[in-house]
């Protein structure tokens, strides 16, 4: 008996340990082939998709002050002092919305380049 409870702690204490890791996303997604393109980052390649997926649901244009419906809102909006785009979202705590480390690190740099 008091091998078989030695056993199950073992076993127990190999599944706890085993099991937690942390791993930054860029190793992950870099085993899988993708790599989070920071180099030449602009609206078109790497900006609209993760807006128009994550966050024109809400900022559509029904929201005067900030519309994210297209690029020259998107980047009038970026750009503006009093936006705090990045900041604003970097959190990930704005109304469910959650950009990954990758996409903040792009969105970071387009608003720092001009938003292009």
């Amino acid at each position: 008996m008091k091998k078989i409870k030695v056993l199950f702690f073992a076993f127990l204490l190999a599944i706890i340990t085993s099991s937690c890791y942390n791993d930054n996303e860029e190793d992950v997604y870099a085993l899988f082939g993708q790599v989070c393109d920071t180099i030449n980052v602009n609206y078109e390649k790497n900006i609209k998709t993760f807006l128009n997926y994550k966050c024109v649901s809400c900022h559509d244009g029904s929201h005067p002050t900030c519309n994210l419906n297209n690029y020259i809102q998107a980047s009038n909006y970026a750009l503006l002092p009093a936006s705090n785009l990045y900041s604003t979202v970097s959190n990930n705590n704005h109304k469910n919305c959650y950009l990954n480390e990758c996409e903040l690190k792009q969105l970071k740099l387009w608003i720092e380049n001009g938003a292009h």
